[in-house]
């Protein structure tokens, strides 16, 4: 799956899932408001140039992975498989990897979890992901275990996140990391939420926003 990322990146330069970058490769990317949580996105070409189009009412952050996923369909044909639930689950595994590679999993969580938490969702913010996608690629890291990764989906279910999953991509960007370093070591390593709070300049209430369960 990374090698099919790495080409996409090498041979088109796409390094990013955004509107212009796509439309600056010649790609079309089109919103259509379809009022069914069946449609996601789709695939073509008109005239030779690419185009995908995806379902607006997404949240941004599936919106992007829509995109992802239409953009391995457009690059890579697939002609050795012939079922079409394999060819979608291909497809998706290289979109994950794409918007967030197994390295880029690892500096931004470590090497080991014990719990899904809060703080996940300065990752999701840094790079316009769902929570959803984030554990399915520290799953595949191997940064949490799959029970971990299966209890947060039940979770994550009875919470209503397949009808109004939390939007997560804030604009403008600020800087992460040692807000992600802080919170991680208030949620894994034992950091005091006080102490937390005075080496960020913040308050305790700011800091509860991150720490603990993400889904509880």
């Amino acid at each position: 799956m990374e090698k099919k990322v790495y080409f996409i990146v090498t041979y088109d330069g796409i390094n990013a899932c955004n509107h212009e970058l796509f439309c600056d490769k010649g790609f079309l990317i089109m919103e259509l408001d379809v009022d069914s949580r069946k449609f996601s996105g789709m695939n073509g070409k008109v005239n030779q140039y690419p185009y995908i189009v995806v379902n607006e009412n997404m949240s941004p952050e599936r919106k992007r992975s829509t995109i992802a996923h239409e953009l391995v369909h457009i690059m890579f044909s697939d002609k050795n498989c012939s079922e079409e639930a394999e060819k979608e689950k291909r497809a998706t595994a290289v979109a994950g990897a794409f918007l967030i590679s197994i390295d880029d999993v690892h500096r931004e969580l470590g090497s080991h979890r014990t719990r899904v938490t809060k703080d996940y969702i300065l990752t999701c913010e840094e790079y316009g992901i769902s929570m959803y996608l984030l554990v399915k690629r520290a799953a595949l890291a191997g940064i949490i275990s799959s029970s971990l990764e299966k209890n947060f989906y039940i979770r994550a279910n009875k919470a209503g996140y397949q009808t109004n999953e939390p939007v997560y991509i804030k604009d403008p960007e600020s800087p992460t990391l040692l807000r992600q370093l802080v919170y991680r070591a208030v949620n894994e390593e034992g950091l005091s939420m006080a102490r937390g709070a005075e080496l960020l300049g913040t308050s305790i209430a700011e800091m509860e926003q991150f720490c603990g369960l993400a889904v509880t």
